[in-house]
């Protein structure tokens, strides 16, 4: 019994020292178990609208100040023979041969499909690719633009794509920029041009391309030696007519 009594009193004792040291800790650090509920918001405060951060932005424009310079005389230029398209992807006139080997195919469509043309006209019926056009400013004199012009030209020569290689100016002249493009037009007649020819020679029009239509004989197939109708434009346009016989 005076065991037992002991040792409740010394557990009592161990006991308020403990909750002494505890009481003495929290003066100390400032710590108080919190028994206030947690505040919560009313329900007719309104709530703060969370900011989030935008990460796209519209461009200004498509094109350069000397971009947009030079694309104003290249459509005068142009004259209505072809179609005008700006910031070309490479890879979308200029494709990658399927036969190659896979690490070459994959090596040359990798360098293709990271570049683009600064301009690229094309046939008004087949938006086929007539030439790539690309207006060099000062930044092509560094060495690793060198090696991309270089790369350009190997390819489109591959490709049997003309390249005009055009130099930025402050200001262009119409009869310039025609003269780099015509021997790429030489096939896309004019509209008034190609309604005059036919008014004073009596030809037949191309209905696709408005290009006078010429005689020509077939070489192969069921229609070898026969003589049709073909556009004058070919191989831009390939629209070939009957010759009709006489009644």
């Amino acid at each position: 019994m005076t065991n037992f009594l002991i040792l409740l009193v010394f557990a009592a004792v161990v006991g308020g020292v403990i909750s002494a040291v505890r009481q003495n800790g929290a003066r100390k650090t400032g710590y108080r178990p919190s028994t206030m509920p947690v505040p919560q918001p009313k329900e007719d405060e309104p709530k703060k609208d969370v900011v989030q951060m935008t990460r796209f932005r519209k461009a200004a424009s498509l094109m350069t100040p000397a971009e947009r310079s030079f694309y104003g005389v290249l459509c005068e230029a142009v004259e209505g023979r072809a179609l005008v398209f700006s910031k070309v992807r490479m890879e979308d006139v200029i494709q990658v041969k399927k036969n190659l080997p896979g690490k070459d195919w994959a090596a040359a469509r990798g360098r293709v499909r990271s570049r683009h043309f600064d301009f690229v006209l094309c046939d008004k019926e087949r938006v086929a690719p007539l030439c790539a056009i690309e207006l060099n400013d000062s930044s092509h004199n560094s060495a690793s633009r060198k090696e991309r012009d270089d790369f350009v030209n190997t390819a489109c020569k591959e490709a049997g794509l003309p390249l005009v290689m055009y130099p930025a100016k402050s200001a262009y002249r119409v009869a310039e920029v025609r003269e780099a493009i015509e021997p790429h037009l030489s096939s896309q007649k004019p509209q008034d041009q190609v309604t005059e020819l036919t008014r004073k020679e009596g030809e037949r029009l191309c209905p696709r391309c408005n290009a006078p239509l010429v005689k020509r004989v077939g070489r192969k197939g069921k229609n070898a030696g026969q003589e049709f109708w073909g556009c004058s434009a070919y191989p831009q346009c390939r629209h070939t007519e009957p010759i009709a016989e006489p009644s």
